[in-house]
């Protein structure tokens, strides 16, 4: 194979794996969120049945 060949490859290679990444992070980013609103949405009704 040619240079140029290998250059295309390790270029495929890294692309993918940037985007699986990204898509990971962002996966659980979006799942970190839902626990926090979750989280707040029951601290916010313990203060209201308090007072």
């Amino acid at each position: 194979m040619p240079h140029q060949d290998y250059v295309l490859a390790a270029h495929t290679v890294a692309f993918a794996v940037i985007i699986a990444m990204s898509a990971m992070t962002w996966f659980r980013g979006r799942t970190y969120r839902r626990q926090v609103e979750v989280v707040a949405k029951t601290r916010h009704r313990a203060r209201h049945e308090v007072r």
